[in-house]
């Protein structure tokens, strides 16, 4: 996979995130019990605990996360965004979130400006770089955000 392009890539997450996330809905529909959601500090739930261990997984649980709250619904689509994996230590998987331009994608093609920066920890626990560079916890800045 990382011989494709990045966009190639990208959507090819995206079409496997909507592919399980019909999965999702349709073992939850078939359960009678109350659903519960997973809080965006914890690891995703799952029938076993998360360990992300690549950069594909760490991509994956991010761009989840953020179709599923619609963090970026007002942009012209989520094919405009692209996951990067910038840095990965023992601790987790420092993400960056750029715009992708050309085609259906508004601007200039020659560049991908970082929109947000995230980190996936090894749990699968979701972070969110703010302006001072600090990561912080995933809800706080997304309520801080107004989000």
């Amino acid at each position: 996979m990382k011989n494709l392009p990045l966009a190639t890539q990208t959507l090819m997450i995206l079409a496997l995130l909507l592919t399980l996330g019909a999965c999702q809905n349709e073992s939850s529909a078939s359960q009678s019990s109350g659903n519960t959601t997973a809080s965006a500090t914890q690891p995703i739930a799952t029938a076993t605990p998360v360990s992300v261990v690549s950069d594909e997984q760490a991509i994956e649980i991010l761009a989840k996360r953020v179709e599923q709250d619609g963090l970026y619904k007002d942009w012209n689509s989520l094919q405009c965004l692209s996951f990067m994996v910038e840095a990965a230590d023992e601790e987790g998987y420092d993400l960056a979130i750029n715009e992708n331009h050309g085609g259906e994608c508004p601007g200039d093609p020659s560049v991908a400006p970082v929109v947000d920066r995230f980190r996936v920890k090894s749990d699968g626990t979701i972070l969110w770089l703010d302006s001072s560079g600090t990561y912080v916890d995933y809800e706080q800045a997304k309520r801080e955000r107004g989000q």
